[in-house]
Formats: structure tokens, sequence, C-alpha cells
């Protein structure tokens, strides 16, 4: 399933992968105030990159869920810091970055089979969608509802007769009811 998902997503190495999660937790996703140039877009990009490898690093092994929260609020902290001129409300929201950063580990998790899976999936309209979730992934800025989105997607993925929500969340990207 793995091969399936990087050949759909076209990604084949780990530089692809950033751009490919960074593009995917921007697109249709308000996230800069107005009149925002092309250069302070890249810088912030970038910067957000720059702390997702940060964080990244140890995911080779198995994580503790509490430690990957931490981490997703340390991102949005460290980079809103460095960008809230530019951002709406002037910090970067838990929704786009857990996208950003949940997407970036599948990818490595995909790439390289003697990965660790990642604690939590990337949540997207889609995995809200399958699981009767309401709600927007673009506008939250809760971790509590976040983690009750990840319990509920725990359920919903055992209901399905899926060991993971990671291997749940692959299976509807590959098209697999």
């Amino acid at each position: 399933m793995r091969d399936k998902f990087l050949k759909l997503t076209q990604v084949t190495k780990e530089s692809e992968a950033m751009s490919s999660s960074i593009m995917a937790a921007l697109q249709h996703n308000p996230t800069y105030s107005a009149n925002v140039s092309m250069k302070e877009k890249e810088k912030f990009r970038e910067t957000l990159s720059n702390e997702i490898k940060k964080h990244a690093i140890n995911y080779y092994k198995p994580i503790p869920e509490d430690i990957h929260n931490q981490n997703i609020i340390e991102i949005c902290k460290d980079v809103s810091l460095k960008h809230s001129a530019i951002l709406i409300d002037s910090k970067l929201r838990i929704g786009t970055t857990q996208k950003a950063f949940n997407l970036y580990l599948k990818f490595l998790w995909c790439l390289d089979p003697n990965r660790a899976d990642p604690p939590h999936c990337p949540i997207d309209r889609v995995v809200l969608n399958h699981a009767g979730i309401g709600g927007a992934w673009t506008k939250l800025d809760s971790l509590e509802l976040y983690m009750q989105w990840i319990a509920r997607l725990k359920e919903t993925a055992t209901k399905a007769g899926f060991s993971s929500i990671q291997q749940w969340e692959l299976s509807i990207w590959n098209g697999i009811p």
C-alpha cells in the first residue's frame, strides 16, 4: 500500500516529500495575511520546512503521542514567532501544522519500510469525511479538538478492521474502501 501511495503522489525522495507536504497544507488553506509578497511566503515555507525537519529527526523509531503533540505545538510557536507579521491572526494554526508535519512523516514512512509508524495520520477533509467528523482542519487551532479527532479516527479505523489509523488513512488515499 505504501508504494501505491508514493506512485499516486509521484514522491520518490525526501525533498519531494517536504515540498508536497507543505504544498498540501497550504493549498486551499487561508494562512497568509493580505498583500504578502512571494519572497515572504518563500521565507515562511523555508522556516516551516526547517522546523518540521528539526522535529522529525527522531521519528525513525516510535514516538509517544504526547511528544508528537508537543512537537506540533512547538512548530506552531516557532514558526509563528518568526512570521507573525504575514500570518492570519499572527499565528500558524495547529490544523495547518499537523497536516504538513503528519504528511511529511507519512511520506518518510512510505519511503522507508524500516521506519516506525508515525504517531498520527494527516487529518484533512477526506479523512474527516470518511470518519463522519464535522469540522475543518484548516480552521483547527485547538490541541484538545485535534486529540478528539484522533480518538474518533482510531475508533473508525478499528471498526473498519485496521490495526492503526495510519493503515486506515493510507487505504483511503489509495482508493481502497
